[in-house]
């Protein structure tokens, strides 16, 4: 029976003290140098596979520090429980996958033609092809290739999970409540792929609705979160006599969020 694996996991906290601590986990066993992604200043390993690296997100007296930490390749599967213990670290993405040796009947162009969605695409090169399923924009987005591995053929499956998927898919299983496995069937299922190759990935288990349906929980936090600091924001506009089209702007957007809370 096919087996999932976690290929690639970024995890993100704005607890600094925490993360200088899991600095001292990493490099008990891996060697870096210096390195940095997007505004991200820190250390990547020198196989590539792991990054961790500190940078500023917002102005001003908004201004905070935002660490992460990525690993990618049998790194995300191999530290996968040890990341479980980093309380206040939340997955940005994450990225679970099946591999399978690739049947005769695969054609990268025929899968291509079948997937009927409006975003698609497909990747051609002399000797591996990909298609893409989906924006890449979207929480959850599914790519099918092709692998040349000393001369055997593979095919994969992989879902890249972002926003509330990661965070929510992360969470429940740091919590136990959940498997790679169940993350993998519950994406697979979600996904619209078509047959056989949505029969070639199968994988034995129970899809676990909650990563999905538990969105709601999610959606309000961040709600009542954006309505603590517009509070503040609009305190401070007040202050400065800076009022009226900022007020307004924010008074729709608040009101916009109140209904589809409602809802």
């Amino acid at each position: 029976m096919n087996k999932p694996y976690l290929d690639y996991l970024r995890l993100a906290t704005w607890d600094t003290a925490k993360y200088a601590f899991l600095l001292g986990k990493l490099y008990r066993n891996d060697s870096f140098q210096p390195a940095k992604w997007l505004q991200y200043r820190g250390k990547r390993s020198v196989d590539g596979r792991i990054f961790h690296g500190m940078g500023s997100q917002g102005r001003g007296e908004n201004e905070r520090r935002h660490a992460i930490v990525e690993f990618s390749g049998s790194e995300s599967h191999e530290w996968r429980k040890e990341c479980r213990s980093w309380e206040s670290f939340y997955a940005t993405r994450l990225d679970v996958q099946v591999t399978i040796e690739e049947p005769p009947e695969h054609l990268a162009m025929a899968l291509y033609e079948k997937v009927h969605r409006k975003t698609k695409n497909i990747i051609i090169s002399p000797t591996v092809c990909t298609v893409y399923l989906g924006s890449r924009r979207s929480d959850l987005f599914t790519r099918i290739y092709e692998k040349d591995v000393n001369n055997r053929r593979y095919l994969r499956c992989e879902f890249e999970l972002k926003g509330k998927y990661s965070r929510n898919a992360w969470r429940s299983y740091c919590e136990g409540a959940t498997t790679v496995a169940q993350i993998f069937v519950t994406c697979h299922q979600r996904a619209k792929i078509p047959s056989p190759w949505r029969e070639w990935f199968t994988v034995e288990g129970d899809a676990y609705p909650t990563l999905l349906q538990g969105e709601q929980s999610v959606d309000l936090r961040a709600k009542l979160a954006y309505l603590h600091d517009t509070e503040t924001a609009l305190e401070r506009m007040f202050m400065a006599h800076e009022t009226r089209g900022a007020v307004i702007g924010m008074i729709e957007r608040l009101e916009t969020m109140r209904l589809s809370t409602v809802d």
